[in-house]
C-alpha cells in the first residue's frame, strides 16, 4: 500500500471511529485519546494532521465529496445543476452520517465542507462561477444548500437527486 493509500485509510479510520463515538456520546465528551484508541491510530498522527475533532470531519467529508465528484463527472466543467445532482446523489448515500453530524450540532462543519469544496471546484475551473462575486456568495450558497439537504433528508428524500439539482438551480436563478 502506497503512502497516499495509507493516509486515506487512516483518515477513514479516524472519521468512522468518530461517528461510532458520536452514536454514544456528545462531541464535547469525546477525548483525543479515546478517538485514537477507537480508530487504532496514534495520537501523534492525530496531532500532526488535525487541530480539532471538527477538522477530522471537514477533511474526510471534503475528500469524500471531491472523490465522488471526480468519479461521477469527468467533464472539464460541470453546470451548477449537475453539481447539485451529483452532490445530492452522494448525500443520499450518506444520509445517516449527515443526520448524525447535524444531530451532534455539527451543521456548521457540513456548511464549511461544502463551501471549501465548492470554492476549490471554482478555482480549478471544474464548475462555472456564479454571477455574484463577493466574499459572501459561497458561504450563503453553502448554508442554503446544506439547509435544503437536511430538510430533504428529514422529509424522506422524496425528490430524486436530479430533481434536487433542478430545484437548487432554480432557487439560485441559474439557467443550465
Amino acid at each position: 500500500m502506497g503512502p497516499q493509500e495509507v493516509k486515506l485509510q487512516k483518515l477513514r479510520q479516524i472519521y468512522q471511529a468518530l461517528l461510532r463515538l458520536l452514536q454514544k456520546k456528545e462531541l464535547i465528551e469525546i477525548t483525543v485519546a479515546e478517538l485514537c484508541r477507537t480508530a487504532q491510530v496514534s495520537r501523534t498522527y492525530y496531532y500532526r494532521n488535525f487541530h480539532s475533532l471538527q477538522e477530522v470531519i471537514l477533511k474526510y467529508k471534503s475528500w469524500e465529496m471531491s472523490a465522488y465528484l471526480r468519479r461521477a463527472h469527468h467533464a472539464e466543467e460541470m453546470s451548477f445543476n449537475e453539481l447539485m445532482t451529483v452532490y445530492f446523489q452522494l448525500q443520499k448515500k450518506e444520509a445517516t452520517s449527515v443526520t448524525m453530524l447535524a444531530n451532534a450540532g455539527l451543521t456548521e462543519t457540513l456548511v464549511t465542507t461544502f463551501e471549501t469544496v465548492y470554492a476549490y471546484l471554482i478555482e480549478q475551473g471544474k464548475i462555472e462561477k456564479m454571477r455574484l462575486k463577493n466574499n459572501y456568495t459561497t458561504i450563503f450558497m453553502a448554508g442554503a444548500v446544506v439547509a435544503v439537504e437536511l430538510r430533504w433528508i428529514q422529509t424522506g428524500m422524496k425528490e430524486t437527486p436530479q430533481q434536487m439539482g433542478h430545484i437548487l438551480a432554480a432557487l439560485f436563478h441559474i439557467n443550465n
